[in-house]
């Protein structure tokens, strides 16, 4: 079956959004990207709030460069 893109970004992104995590208060969105890896069974390395996730490349490009992708968990709160 194909997944609906928009359905699936929608659904991470409300979630992502209920977590307080403005700056120098990353534990709680650290922990729900940890558990996400662990339910997609990724491998994970970390610490203090500092998290890489590692995926094994698709099958055909095992031979491919190497992608890393880079975010900051935390988020600017204004009032």
């Amino acid at each position: 079956a194909v997944l609906d893109t928009e359905i699936l970004v929608n659904y991470y992104f409300e979630e992502i959004f209920k977590i307080s995590h403005g700056s120098y208060n990353e534990e709680k969105i650290a922990d729900f990207v940890e558990a996400f890896a662990k339910e997609k069974d990724l491998d994970i390395m970390g610490s203090l709030n500092n998290i890489v996730i590692y995926k094994e490349a698709s099958q055909g490009y095992e031979k491919h460069e190497t992608l890393m992708l880079e975010a900051h968990m935390d988020m600017v709160n204004e009032k």
